[in-house]
């Protein structure tokens, strides 16, 4: 199966120099959208789908994060589009809540909440954070919370 990875917020090779030792280090970190520019993200969607275009197709991905908010954004908006999903799957690790594609073409970054929003990501996901995040307390089962509902399944280490 191919996967596609996409990394958090201002990350940077420093984690792999930690585990390689001879793998050169920078402190330049790199981010695939300004987060608090619109144009910046729609442009880093357009580039994406180019990507994924050119390279896959991808079995499903993985994701971090930053990026795992702008790959559930993708996500949506295909399925806004009526497209076929991009993935088989999809795995989010402490990920950031996708933007709402209809108000990223307003020029609008406004995040998705799933009360208001609805589930938009039919396909297989899995979310997976620590118990003490607070960020996502309203992803808690337990809590029945649906301030995540974006995605088929939710849970954590307790759901298995």
């Amino acid at each position: 199966m191919r996967f596609l990875c996409l990394h958090g917020l201002g990350t940077n090779n420093i984690l792999h120099a930690n585990c390689i030792p001879q793998y050169p280090i920078t402190t330049k970190t790199y981010n695939y959208f300004d987060v608090n520019d619109a144009r910046s993200m729609l442009q880093a969607l357009v580039q994406l789908d180019t990507f994924i275009s050119l390279e896959g197709p991808f079995d499903g991905v993985i994701a971090y994060s930053h990026g795992a908010g702008f790959i559930a954004t993708y996500i949506v908006e295909k399925a806004v589009l009526n497209a076929q999903p991009p993935f088989k799957c999809a795995i989010f690790f402490s990920a950031a809540r996708p933007v709402n594609p209809e108000s990223l073409r307003n020029g609008e970054l406004r995040f998705m909440d799933g009360e208001t929003d609805g589930v938009k990501i039919t396909m297989p996901t899995a979310h997976i954070w620590g118990d003490n995040d607070d960020t996502h307390r309203a992803c808690h089962p337990r809590r029945k919370g649906k301030g995540c509902s974006l995605g088929s399944w939710e849970g954590n280490k307790e759901d298995t």
